[in-house]
């Protein structure tokens, strides 16, 4: 038997160091590797491999964001590093997980879980269904953005976001000291963060609604909103209405 494998990790170290230890096992054939969530969604649904070494903390998706994204519903071994949340999540729903750093022998336990899984012939991937419907009843909202500065994530509550904005093709968000790149475009954050909360003001911007300090005339009956960071966002024509109401402006 040959499983076709897929490495998804930010981190080249890590992925190397499960590259070697998976030598170990020559029915394992790595067919491919991603470095975040969106390149992980893309390479799933191409090769549809028969297990998944799936980090939880990536840029652009998160590990849970990239199972509810997928078409089909691998062998799936999560990777983490220290995520209470989502040792819960794996415990509560019998879904297998590597704690990192982890041993040779603890990786051993995990693959013969997946290959007794295969040997019973058991179809779908009952576990990781529940584990999807589990999430969604946890989480319907991005609530954090994790990125990277040098060598150490940092971990932002949404809430704390002034705004995003895509500047050369990239979006980064902004708030109080901070200006970070991020993966992923405009219109799949949109999907993913309260419309409570953000606001599309024009084509390269989404806004904190309760991160504004100022509203001001902007001319052609448009606005400005400015920020704690003193930066200005201005609110397109044509969403200039739906703001008066999103921010409670009378209308005229």
């Amino acid at each position: 038997m040959t499983l076709t494998t897929v490495i998804i990790d930010d981190e080249k170290p890590a992925r190397d160091r499960l590259k070697q230890l998976l030598r170990e096992y020559p029915f394992i054939d790595i067919i491919g590797e991603a470095e975040n969530g969106i390149q992980a969604v893309e390479i799933i649904d191409l090769f549809k491999p028969g297990l998944v070494f799936l980090d939880i903390q990536m840029p652009g998706f998160d590990g849970f964001q990239v199972i509810k994204r997928i078409k089909t519903y691998p062998n799936i071994i999560f990777v983490t590093a220290y995520d209470d949340y989502a040792i819960e999540a794996f415990e509560v729903n019998a879904v297998d997980y590597l704690l990192k750093p982890f041993s040779k022998q603890r990786l051993r336990i995990s693959l013969n879980r997946i290959f007794n899984r295969i040997n019973k012939n058991e179809g779908e991937n009952n576990d990781l269904k529940r584990l999807i419907d589990w999430y969604n009843r946890k989480t319907d909202y991005l609530t954090r953005i994790s990125f990277k500065v040098k060598n150490v994530y940092r971990i932002l509550d949404v809430e704390e976001i002034f705004f995003f904005k895509l500047e050369n093709g990239m979006v980064y968000l902004y708030g109080d000291n901070i200006r970070h790149q991020i993966e992923g475009s405009l219109g799949q954050l949109e999907k993913n963060i309260d419309p409570s909360l953000f606001f599309r003001a024009n084509r390269n911007s989404i806004i904190n609604i309760k991160k504004i300090q100022r509203i001001l005339p902007w001319g052609q009956n448009r606005f400005a909103v400015e920020f704690p960071n003193n930066e200005r966002i201005v609110i397109s024509r044509d969403r200039g209405k739906l703001f008066k109401v999103k921010v409670g402006l009378r209308l005229k």
